[in-house]
């Protein structure tokens, strides 16, 4: 039998947390924006099981913050943009602020389209950094997928060295499952409370544990663990990775260009990090955290004065599954 037509998707706005709301919307996501608070997506809702994506913080609100906030102090979790770097440190002769200059601009914006399809631009000029980002959000009728494309142009007369990195908070559920398309993972030593493993390079998704035995980093472990860390990806087998609530059976997975993004960030919460029970999946340009020592060794991409690259991923919401085996370039997840 023929299957009825898709309800055409919509884009409307609303007020949360006293700050202006953009919301696409369609029979399977719920998609909520915080132009204010950095261009924000604070919210994907799988409707079908009324199921948030995306990790909160239950301490902090959203908010509008003032350049040069410490990031984790206000960290409200959804999915963040970091541009041009992701940690403070002295670089070309400046310092650069926490988690980049994108997460405390007030984002303009103008809608496209709000049917058949819901398509949102967001724009915004970074204050220290000679550039323009733009942001497409698209949410097709009857798709479980939201579309994203990014643009960052050059609008200085010098080149700069960059990095950009997607910094979405997912839920880390127990029973639950992380799964990348990587080969070569490297553990940034970063947490000193807590010595890492040797080596400290390892091939996905097992590592040493402290004892020497294998530790299966696809795991996610419970608050009671009291452990935290960050881990590199290297190399690339294929440009995705998902995180699954393997007792609800529900999850959210990315894919993209692995050679736009040849590198991620993994950071893991479990109880370890200010209590925070979260796994941040980073996409990004380059690696490690540090711009300097990225551009140092050459793993830093450089853009041109008066020139523009775009970067494309898609966030595909998925049931029915306890873990990703492979996610196509048209966002379909094939199981485990």
């Amino acid at each position: 039998m023929n299957q009825p037509p898709a309800e055409p998707a919509r884009l409307t706005q609303a007020r949360r947390f006293g700050l202006q709301a953009l919301i696409l919307e369609n029979e399977l996501l719920r998609v909520e924006i915080l132009p204010e608070a950095g261009g924000n997506i604070r919210s994907i809702c799988f409707k079908p099981a009324n199921r948030e994506l995306l990790w909160h913080n239950p301490m902090v609100r959203p908010a509008a913050h003032a350049p040069g906030s410490v990031f984790d102090d206000v960290w409200a979790g959804g999915w963040d943009d970091l541009f041009p770097n992701a940690i403070a440190e002295l670089h070309a002769g400046g310092m650069t602020p926490d988690h980049g200059e994108l997460w405390t601009r007030r984002w303009e914006w103008k809608i496209v389209d709000d049917r058949p399809a819901a398509l949102l631009h967001l724009w915004c000029m970074t204050p220290q950094t000679p550039a323009r980002v733009d942001k497409w959000v698209l949410l097709r009728p009857g798709e479980p997928q939201l579309r994203v494309r990014y643009r960052i142009a050059n609008l200085g007369n010098r080149p700069f060295a960059y990095s950009f990195t997607l910094h979405p908070a997912l839920p880390a559920s127990v029973p639950g499952r992380i799964d990348l398309g990587a080969g070569a993972m490297q553990i940034d030593p970063w947490n000193l409370a807590e010595p890492p493993p040797t080596p400290l390079r390892y091939c996905w998704p097992l590592a040493a544990g402290r004892d020497g035995a294998g530790l299966d980093m696809r795991q996610i472990l419970p608050a009671r663990a009291g452990t935290a860390g960050l881990h590199y990806v290297a190399e690339w087998q294929a440009g995705w990775c998902a995180i699954t609530d393997v007792a609800a059976g529900i999850g959210l997975g990315l894919v993209f260009s692995s050679e736009a993004f040849p590198a991620c960030a993994l950071f893991f919460s479990y109880g370890g990090f200010r209590g925070h029970q979260t796994v941040v999946v980073e996409p990004s340009t380059s690696w490690p955290a540090s711009l300097a020592a990225a551009e140092a060794a050459g793993r830093a991409p450089v853009l041109p004065p008066g020139r523009a690259i775009e970067y494309d991923v898609r966030a595909v919401a998925y049931s029915g599954m306890r873990g990703v085996a492979h996610m196509t370039p048209a966002g379909e997840v094939v199981p485990d």
